[in-house]
């Protein structure tokens, strides 16, 4: 079957026509995390060299790397496969004297990396984009489909939940020194594209890859599907249905894990006839609690781990643990020890600690063990 193909006219910023063609390969899961690379000792942001042949990718940041897996069925495929990545990630660091710290850092200090489509960015953005985009970090989970009708019923689905997914995943709640709200990375996230505010946001309800097209020739600016950065997106050129942007980078590998597990299980019960509506039809608003308070509705997200529970297949319900043993978002545990009076460096250093840790656990065990000190991240 030949795809439908939808030309879209550009500004001549990255292209003056950009052919969009679906490219789905089947109900598949992937993830990309996003880390900063830190002094081991002082957690300042420093530059990792990568190998040329390294499978880890430099970010935006000179001090920021991404992880992405491979779109897998199998969860357990996905972990497997993710743990390698940030093991080889951990060893890489370490050997410089490096380790990498799992959540956003928006009071550091960062340089773009050199390339030029960085640059025109930088140049068409401006200062907001230089300052605020090198500073966010988020776990993002892309959704395949089978065909273009499924792939906008999902996107559409995800709509729905996406404040639930959200809340879950607050983990940035710092700025300047002191608790600000639960999900700081977003401001910073949407402020590095303040020039042009269409760019990103709530995303829009989408039923086709056509309707996908005219809305991304819209664009204020660049009118390319990567410059769509709506807190959730369509990817059909990759396959993707629905790709989750709006996560903060979560503390540990299990908790990443149970993101991508619970969003595989709504997305089994959602084919499986059992729309994911929301009780709240104001998905603007909800979603603005969520950045301020993470967890709005303890109720409804216990109701969305129960369905995703019941819909994934046995050895991979497991992988919800963490969610059902503390469904707070880590911004909660963060929050608590600094106003116990534990400063927010030694926060970081615990958080980078046991992410190290939890690693070297997958890697042993298959089965980590968190160390002690591990509290509701």
């Amino acid at each position: 079957m030949v795809e439908k193909c939808y030309h879209i006219k550009g500004d001549g910023l990255f292209h003056d026509t950009y052919t969009l063609v679906g490219a789905y390969e089947g109900v598949k899961f992937g993830l990309e995390m996003e880390l900063f690379t830190v002094d081991k000792r002082t957690l300042t942001p420093v530059h990792l060299p990568l190998p040329a042949s390294s499978p880890i990718k430099g970010e935006l940041a000179r001090e920021q790397i991404e992880i992405a897996t491979s779109p897998h069925k199998s969860l357990t495929t996905l972990r497997d496969e993710l743990v390698e990545l940030t093991r080889q990630a951990i060893d890489l660091a370490e050997s410089q004297g490096a380790s990498l710290l799992p959540i956003p850092l928006l009071d550091a200090q960062f340089t773009i990396r050199e390339n030029p489509r960085y640059q025109l960015l930088e140049r068409v953005l401006g200062a907001s984009f230089s300052f605020h985009a090198p500073r966010v970090a988020s776990d993002q989970i892309n959704i395949g489909a089978e065909n273009e009708e499924q792939a906008f019923f999902l996107y559409e689905q995800f709509r729905n939940v996406l404040p639930y997914l959200t809340g879950l995943s607050a983990a940035s709640p710092f700025r300047g020194q002191q608790v600000y709200r639960f999900m700081t990375r977003l401001d910073s996230y949407d402020m590095a594209v303040s020039e042009f505010p269409g760019l990103t946001g709530y995303p829009k309800a989408l039923s086709s890859l056509e309707e996908y097209a005219r809305e991304i020739e819209s664009l204020p600016v660049f009118q390319h599907p990567n410059s769509y950065y709506k807190y959730m997106r369509p990817m059909p050129q990759r396959g993707v249905a629905a790709e989750i942007r709006s996560l903060d980078k979560q503390p540990t590998l299990s908790r990443t894990l149970a993101l991508a597990a619970l969003t595989k299980g709504l997305v089994m019960a959602a084919l499986d006839g059992a729309p994911l509506l929301s009780s709240y039809p104001l998905l603007h608003e909800t979603f603005s609690i969520c950045r301020s308070e993470g967890v709005f509705d303890q109720q409804g997200t216990r109701n969305l781990l129960c369905l995703a529970y019941t819909h994934l297949p046995p050895g991979e319900q497991e992988f919800l643990d963490p969610l059902f043993d503390d469904p707070r978002p880590p911004a909660t545990a963060m929050v608590e020890q600094f106003k116990r009076g534990t400063s927010i460096p030694d926060i970081y250093h615990s958080i980078r600690d046991v992410f190290h840790a939890e690693v070297r656990r997958y890697v042993q065990n298959d089965t980590p063990v968190l160390p002690q000190y591990y509290d509701s991240w």
